[in-house]
């Protein structure tokens, strides 16, 4: 079965209650068979659907940007997401996927030292 992200993410938050709910009071919520036998179904549903959405490509392959097509600094005077305006302190930074201009929370510094900085709109 393949299903949308809102619906997937709908059912995982209502099995996962669920299984919160099983674990603190195994035998208030579910008290017959035929309702853990549903919820067993749900959860199986919920398995194939992550699977399925896992397999998918993404529709939108992240190749990297040459410096050459970056944005210019002198271009904009504000980070192309928050469009909060660049200071001493709010500095520049470029994507190096979309080559966007961004402020550091927009684009931030990855965690890997061989990863580049990448915007939150790529991400």
């Amino acid at each position: 079965e393949k299903g949308d992200k809102a619906a997937a993410q709908a059912k995982k938050q209502e099995v996962y209650e669920i299984a919160r709910l099983l674990i603190e009071d195994p035998f208030g919520y579910y008290a017959n068979f035929d309702q853990v036998k549903i919820f067993i179904e749900d959860y199986e549903r919920l398995t194939k659907m992550e699977i399925v959405e896992k397999e998918l490509p993404d529709p939108t392959p992240k190749a990297k940007c040459g410096k050459e097509n970056w944005q210019k600094d002198s271009s904009t005077s504000e980070c192309s997401v928050c469009h909060k305006e660049f200071t001493f302190t709010r500095r520049r930074h470029h994507c190096r996927i979309c080559g966007c201009v961004a402020c550091g929370a927009c684009c931030p510094k990855p965690k890997l030292m061989d990863q580049n900085r990448v915007c939150i709109k790529c991400t």
